[in-house]
């Protein structure tokens, strides 16, 4: 199951600015936000949020091998390698938990689920940073633009992140 957090968080995703300031918390923080959230729509279940970094790529959220369903168990979107394999035609994640699909998301992530984070576009620091911009998606895109768009978030501003549920071998 993937979700979009109907949070509206910045850089650290820890609900006010910059109190994340390093990776690992800001990961941590953001992790946490997203079994908040999950639960409420499968109880014990747990998520991850789908973001890279310079030191993880959200491909590694997805069990490669398990099934995943559309929120509210709407239908099969895949299994977790398939997903990635087919990044640029999949569209899956249509409305957030809130019902809205129109945001940005932030990713940091290209098609194939590696980090789309550098130079410029440093993922806010590696999601510690209010400065500088981050890749980002579209909870709308019918293509590979679910995960990277060329939006881009400046790290000043609020967006959601997309949670993803940790499912077993389906």
């Amino acid at each position: 199951m993937t979700v979009t957090s109907t949070d509206s968080l910045p850089p650290g995703f820890t609900g006010f600015k910059n109190t994340a300031p390093t990776l690992a918390g800001a990961l941590a923080r953001a992790t946490q936000i997203c079994n908040a959230e999950g639960v409420l729509l499968v109880p014990g279940s747990t998520w991850k949020p789908w973001l890279s970094s310079s030191e993880q790529a959200a491909a590694a959220t997805l069990n490669a091998s398990a099934n995943y369903y559309r929120a509210g168990g709407a239908g099969w979107i895949g299994t977790g390698a398939g997903i990635i394999a087919g990044g640029s035609s999949i569209a899956f994640l249509g409305t957030s938990i809130d019902g809205t699909t129109t945001s940005t998301v932030y990713t940091g992530t290209n098609a194939d689920g590696q980090s789309a984070g550098s130079g410029q576009y440093d993922n806010c620091a590696d999601w510690t940073d209010l400065s500088g911009e981050a890749v980002g998606g579209k909870r709308d895109a019918s293509d590979a633009g679910w995960t990277m768009n060329n939006l881009v978030g400046v790290c000043s501003e609020s967006q959601p992140i997309y949670c993803v549920q940790q499912v077993k071998n389906g």
